[in-house]
């Protein structure tokens, strides 16, 4: 999966990852795998998938990241998908800055 746009919000906090793929964002532990799956049931089911997955912090409780994937369909089949993740708050209700957030450890394509 590659990023062809990314909102502001998202980039004030990781980064630009325009263009990046999936694979080489260096999420946490085991959220790529997750969200792999993810798209790949969207794409087998013809349907949208929800979920979320926790993001470290270097201070407390981890925040919650909360997501969609919409298949778009082109002649019957997934041509792409529209995917929507939001992060604004930690579990326990307080608002998240820039500087609170474990940054995304991008790993090299070699």
């Amino acid at each position: 999966m590659r990023y062809r746009l990314v909102g502001s919000h998202s980039a004030d906090l990781f980064g630009d990852c325009k263009g990046a793929y999936l694979d080489r964002l260096g999420l946490p532990d085991g959220i790529d795998e997750l969200l792999t799956q993810d798209y790949a049931y969207a794409a087998w089911a013809y349907a949208p998938t929800i979920g979320r997955y926790p993001w470290p912090k270097k201070y407390g409780c981890p925040a919650t990241v909360e997501y969609g994937i919409l298949p778009l369909l082109d002649d019957d089949r997934v041509c792409r998908f529209l995917a929507a993740e939001h992060i604004s708050k930690d579990i326990v209700g307080e608002p998240l800055y820039p500087d609170d957030l474990l940054p995304l450890g991008r790993r090299q394509i070699s």
